[in-house]
């Protein structure tokens, strides 16, 4: 019988038992050959599931690579939402700590997005893990997979290795499951990493929202520092030093200095110490109390006379005072409009004529005797009058203050110490009233005038004087004290014109001006007041002419509109000599036989002389005055000449305009021959004509 023993081989069989053994033993062969092209499928199958693994296993790295780089981005972007929390934060100027919040959240941010990376990185690993152990998976099954090939091939030698082999690829492609699904699982860690990072970096742009929320409205007790520009609202209070500039309402700033920047509504301030304040203050400081020192821009002072002495201009001794008008600096008694058209225009501000005493036609220069209750007149407008129980005398002396030559000086050549109340001694100017009109004496338009003069004397103490009306109804007293004796001092008075009484203001006298030298107690009176009596001086004078020698000092004399002393007013000496001359004319000799003025022979012993003022007189003069000594004159005539045997003598033809003059010789002249008057051929030099026209 023949048998088979494999697939291939041949063989016979020597009994029935041989027979069934023999087919058990190819029920056996089909099956272990069935078991293992089913584990060859199965390692196949492993084969292939362990490449998805591998694939898997790369995709997850991939995954994980791609997870980490976002996680990477993510922290990135949260570094940059730090950055722009942080930035959000320094330019919040008025919330520096809820920013550094801002900035302490962004950082968490960032932690969490730097944890993320850490977690994607793990996962990253895990997949690396998870390939390995997918690779070492497949690497397994093949080499089940090679051993169950040797085992159906050799499965008719041994059945139960077989067996063992299909176990074995059972187990590796439970293992390669295994490890495909720990790639899966990785991979979902990695996708899980991925989404925590986009989370962490959600987190920092909503910490950054949340810093420019806060921006918005700010705890400023919790605030270090503020950079930038912030809104603050409600009441804040700030430990910290505030620089830059606050702008709005700010309610009230305590113990604070503001270094740099300014206050744009500094209304609500109510107090600022000055100690806090640097730099300048603009706007208005009407309620700053205290001093600034000049040297810190200030005056130094609380008043303005005070801050004016400070500064170096005190009005009248560093600074002229100002008048808008300039009628006041300038002695002007009407605006500039007219100024032009008024005499004071053209070199008539100081109404005092000769006021300095220049001109003397009367006495050169020599000492006059004033007669007792009798007006006497002395230099050129200047007119003595005493009524007391002593005497003085006038002079024009050269003793005078610097910027004039000459000065008026009384000296008292008889004392009288103990003046009776109706008695009195003064010096006087009388002003004539067209010279005066515009001041306004006498109406509700009255002028201020100011007097002022340079004195001095050997006896000081209160003197005074006053200013009246012509017929001295009106009178106004004041005073003024000399300090040292035998010194120049200036003095001024400043009178507020007289709206009542009577005031020339044609050719009469129309403003008196008297210094008084010593008065009884009937003509004293209250000092800068107006008064309807005559009044020579104010209480309290001092009586100069007690002390015999004493003496008394005046010049720079002036009187103009005003409430201001100007400097005086110079005017050329040929102009205040014609100024004199409308009140007094006098020729003067030259020498012996000098001409003084023409006309023709009437009779054998007179002749009619006659000649022109140089300027008009105030009134037609009524008297001739002379040497009183017949031989100071002579007539010459183309006939003869002679000697004059009495004075000459004033004619009625005389007017305002000139002179006519009668002289006289004992005989010898023909009528109708021209003739001149002379001085005397001998004793000429002493010879001379006046007219006066004095008020």
């Amino acid at each position: 019988m023949t048998i088979y023993r494999g697939p291939g081989g041949t063989g016979s069989a020597t009994s029935d038992s041989d027979t069934t053994e023999f087919q058990e033993f190819l029920v056996q062969s089909q099956a272990a050959r069935d078991a293992a092209l089913a584990a060859q499928a199965a390692a196949e199958l492993a084969e292939t599931n362990a490449e998805t693994a591998e694939t898997n296993a790369e995709t997850a790295e991939t995954n994980a690579e791609t997870a980490a780089t976002n996680a990477a981005s993510s922290a990135s972007a949260a570094a940059s939402s730090a950055s722009s929390a942080s930035t959000s934060a320094t330019n919040a100027a008025s919330s520096a700590s809820a920013a550094s919040t801002s900035a302490s959240n962004a950082s968490a941010s960032a932690s969490a997005a730097a944890a993320s990376a850490s977690a994607a990185l793990t996962s990253e690993n895990n997949a690396e893990t998870a390939e390995t152990n997918a690779a070492a998976s497949a690497s397994s099954a093949a080499s089940s997979a090679s051993t169950a090939t040797t085992q159906a091939t050799n499965a008719a030698a041994s059945a139960s290795a077989s067996l063992a082999s299909e176990t074995a690829a059972a187990s590796s492609a439970s293992s390669a499951s295994s490890s495909a699904s720990s790639a899966s699982t990785s991979a979902s860690n990695a996708a899980t990493s991925a989404t925590n990072a986009a989370s962490s970096a959600t987190s920092a742009a909503n910490s950054a929202t949340a810093a420019a929320a806060s921006a918005a409205s700010i705890n400023p007790a919790d605030l270090v520092h503020i950079s930038g520009t912030e809104t603050i609202t409600g009441a804040k209070t700030f430990s910290q030093t505030i620089t830059g500039s606050i702008t709005g309402n700010a309610g009230t700033v305590t113990n604070g200095v503001v270094t740099t920047g300014s206050y744009a509504d500094p209304a609500w301030i109510t107090s600022l110490a000055g100690s806090k304040v640097s730099g300048n203050i603009t706007g208005n400081a009407a309620n700053v109390t205290g001093t600034i020192a000049v040297a810190n821009g200030g005056t130094g002072a609380t008043t303005a006379s005070a801050a004016r002495t400070s500064l170096g201009v005190a009005i009248g001794t560093d600074v002229q005072a100002y008048d808008a008008e300039l009628t006041t600096l300038a002695g002007m008694s009407s605006s500039r409009a007219t100024y032009l058209a008024s005499t004071e225009g053209f070199g008539f501000r100081n109404r005092i004529i000769n006021g300095d005493m220049r001109i003397d036609q009367r006495n050169a220069g020599a000492s006059v005797a004033i007669a007792n209750n009798s007006t006497t007149y002395t230099l050129d407008r200047w007119m003595a009058y005493y009524f007391t129980d002593g005497a003085f005398s006038v002079q024009q002396t050269s003793i005078a203050p610097v910027g004039f030559t000459n000065s008026l000086r009384v000296t008292v050549t008889t004392a009288d110490s103990s003046l009776a109340s109706n008695q009195y001694g003064s010096l006087q100017q009388r002003i004539e009233g067209f010279n005066t009109a515009d001041l306004m004496y006498g109406t509700a338009n009255a002028q201020t005038t100011t007097l002022s003069f340079w004195v001095r004397s050997s006896v000081t103490g209160q003197y005074g004087g006053s200013f009246t009306n012509s017929d001295f109804s009106r009178s106004y007293p004041f005073s003024y004290t000399i300090n040292a004796a035998d010194t120049w001092e200036q003095k001024t008075i400043t009178v507020s014109g007289d709206t009542t009484g009577t005031w020339n203001t044609a050719n009469g006298t129309g403003i008196r001006v008297s210094f008084a030298l010593g008065v009884g107690s009937n003509n004293v009176g209250t000092a800068n007041t107006w008064a309807s009596a005559t009044l020579i001086s104010a209480t309290g004078q001092v009586n100069m002419l007690g002390t015999n020698g004493a003496t008394f000092y005046i010049t720079g004399v002036q009187l103009e509109a005003g409430s201001v002393a100007s400097p005086f007013e110079r005017r050329d000496y040929g102009r205040e000599l014609m100024m004199c001359q409308r009140y007094y004319y006098k020729i003067f000799p030259q020498d012996t036989n000098s001409f003084l003025c023409a006309g023709y022979v009437n009779s054998s012993t007179t002749a009619l002389l006659s000649g022109f003022y140089p300027v008009t007189m105030r009134i037609a003069p009524t008297a001739l005055e002379q040497s009183g000594t017949a031989s100071n004159y002579r007539i010459v005539s183309p006939v003869n000449s002679a000697n004059c045997s009495s004075v000459p003598t004033f004619s009625s033809s005389t007017n305002q305009y000139g002179f006519v003059v009668n002289f006289t010789v004992a005989s010898g002249l023909t009528t109708g021959y021209g003739a001149t008057g002379r001085t005397g051929d001998t004793t000429g030099a002493s010879g001379y004509l006046a007219w006066s026209a004095e008020l």
